[in-house]
């Protein structure tokens, strides 16, 4: 059995017909979403970025795939904020 098969032999989802409805907008995030704001030029990103935050040694708070998306969201912030 292939998996497409085989989830529309167990389900009501009728992939043929979602593909048919489907106009582009139902994908909000990702390559069909709008550009972001805080477009920070690459050669300044650095510029922008966090301090700190090491996580090495007794103090490695093991969060740095928390961390990650707030330090993008924090350096968009600081760029914003003087730009």
């Amino acid at each position: 059995m292939n998996g497409e098969g085989s989830f529309m032999k167990y389900s009501n989802f009728d992939l043929e017909r979602e593909r048919a409805e489907q106009n582009g907008t139902e994908f909000i995030f990702g390559a069909l979403s709008e550009p972001c704001l805080a477009y920070i030029p690459e050669s300044e990103r650095e510029t922008y970025l966090p301090q700190g935050e090491l996580q090495k040694g007794i103090e490695d708070f093991m969060d740095c795939a928390t961390r990650s998306p707030l330090n993008i969201l924090e350096t968009k912030f600081n760029w914003l904020i003087r730009e």
